[in-house]
Parts: structure tokens; C-alpha cells; sequence
């Protein structure tokens, strides 16, 4: 079992461009924080965001999956307008 101060400790550490195999969960955890991040920039929260713990124990792939969780309809409606915007297609 990995210590969770070492993880919070580590996790500060990491960046999404650091040895992601080095420390796998400290890695799920800064990309999770960085995606809530630029969510909340546009005004959503994934209430659910995080690492899915499993994945990121393995020893074979796929590992460090993200899980972005359940969210109701109108997080999911502002999110594809984000997307739909950031893709040049327009938000509504």
C-alpha cells in the first residue's frame, strides 16, 4: 500500500510531462487536478474527477486511467458547448 503523504507530497512534484511510470499515482493525481483545473475555468465541476485507483496500481497496461465520473445534464450540456467551441463549431 502506497502512504498517502508520500502521494500528496509527490503529487505536487509530477507534471503531466514528468516519468509518469515513477510514480503512477501521484501522476493520475496532478493530471486529475490539472483537467479540474481547466474545467473550472469555464465553469464546470466533475464532482467525480479523479484516479481510478486500480489502474494506476497495475503492473500492466492500460494503466493511469482518469475517471471523470457521473455528472448531470446540464454539466454535460456546458461541457460539449465548451468543446464544441474550443473546436471552432460553436457552443449551442
Amino acid at each position: 500500500m502506497i502512504p498517502l503523504q508520500s502521494v500528496a507530497r509527490s503529487r505536487h512534484a509530477v507534471s503531466m510531462n514528468s516519468d509518469i511510470d515513477a510514480h503512477p499515482l501521484a501522476a493520475a493525481l496532478a493530471v486529475s487536478d490539472e483537467l479540474a483545473q481547466a474545467c473550472a475555468l469555464h465553469g464546470i465541476t466533475l464532482p467525480s474527477l479523479g484516479p481510478d485507483l486500480a489502474s494506476c496500481t497495475a503492473t500492466a497496461p492500460p494503466r493511469q486511467l482518469i475517471d471523470l465520473g457521473r455528472v448531470n445534464m446540464d454539466t454535460a450540456r456546458r461541457l460539449v458547448a465548451v468543446l464544441r467551441r474550443s473546436a471552432g463549431r460553436g457552443g449551442d
